[in-house]
């Protein structure tokens, strides 16, 4: 059987290519994720969003959620955004559908270097992330936080007699009040004469550093994954990054020490520390992952405790209990144990 071979010319060679390159762009479009994002405005070329980002006015105005709806899309380069414009998408997405929307997105820059994936509101869904959220939720359960209930009290009174002694400089007392209970209920390290605390200073300048990298557009890496393979000798800004994640783990760590320290010599510590000491064998956490959990409960707390207290224009008293948002929930949670 006679094989005769196939000539294309020049011409026939541009008809392939032509079909070869339409039929892959055509597979990649109906396949590509980016044709089921939620609607939002079309933004610039390459930069994306950046202008509608940057008006934080817009972004929660009656306006954007009427063009958008409840879920808008918006991007910047290397990185995709959603915003939620409802509190009942909020909590379908995040509470009724918590198994699929656990992921955080992944800051190269900060999730690997300046914290190594230790940072718990940064790190994403996986086995590091579910040992060590068990591990907070033993440590600060409503059962669990009962011990606490002393220092809470004393600290209450020291605050009492600070806006008693000096009631001009408000925000400073509670500030001091909300570092010092937290520091107390995590390390069993009150700070109670000093404002401007060492360690204090530290964590908030920790999460200071990671403000600042965290910004939309504030580095390339995110921009270009690639650059992350740059070897450390060749790239500043990984030096910097991972310097600081040495240094910010001597701090946590060195915190930790201080509770193992007095567990040594038979000082019974109610505190976080002693308690993640404590669990650490049995779920399965490093020295270094503990002392960075702890050190998220104390960024987490200290803030948003002292800025809401801050907001209110009298003394709290326990007829308020039921104005409380999940009041009624931890009545019900508490009912249940019982």
């Amino acid at each position: 059987m006679l094989s005769l071979p196939v000539v294309l010319l020049s011409g026939d060679w541009a008809i392939v290519v032509f079909v070869c390159v339409f039929s892959y762009a055509l597979v990649r479009y109906v396949r590509s994720p980016w044709r089921k994002v939620p609607p939002g405005p079309r933004g610039l070329p390459f930069l994306g969003n950046i202008r509608e980002l940057s008006n934080t006015r817009w972004l929660t105005s009656p306006e954007s959620k009427a063009a958008y709806g409840d879920i808008m899309h918006l991007r910047i380069p290397g990185q995709s955004v959603v915003f939620l414009n409802s509190q009942k998408v909020a909590a379908d997405r995040f509470d009724r559908r918590a198994a699929i929307y656990s992921d955080r997105p992944h800051l190269i820059l900060v999730s690997e270097m300046y914290t190594g994936g230790m940072e718990l509101s940064l790190a994403p869904y996986g086995d590091r992330w579910r040992r060590m959220r068990r591990a907070a939720h033993e440590g600060l359960n409503i059962f669990a936080v009962k011990q606490y209930q002393p220092v809470q009290s004393k600290e209450a009174v020291i605050l009492a007699l600070d806006i008693l002694v000096d009631s001009t400089n408000w925000a400073v007392h509670l500030r001091r009040h909300a570092a010092s209970l937290i520091m107390s209920v995590l390390y069993d390290k009150p700070t109670t004469e000093r404002a401007d605390d060492e360690s204090v200073v530290k964590i908030n300048e920790h999460v200071m550093r990671l403000v600042v990298v965290t910004l939309p557009g504030s580095n390339w890496v995110q921009i270009f994954p690639w650059m992350k393979h740059i070897p450390s000798r060749f790239a500043k800004w990984k030096r910097t990054a991972l310097t600081w994640f040495s240094h910010d783990s001597d701090v946590f760590q060195g915190l930790m020490d201080n509770v193992r320290s007095k567990l040594a010599v038979g000082i019974e510590s109610a505190s976080l520390g002693a308690t993640l000491i404590a669990y650490q064998e049995r779920i399965g956490l490093s020295d270094l992952e503990i002392a960075w959990l702890a050190s998220q409960m104390f960024i987490a707390g200290a803030e948003t405790t002292s800025s809401s207290l801050e907001y209110r224009d009298r003394a709290p008293v326990f007829s308020d209990l039921p104005a409380l948002p999940y009041h009624k929930g931890l009545r019900l949670e508490l009912e249940v144990a019982e």
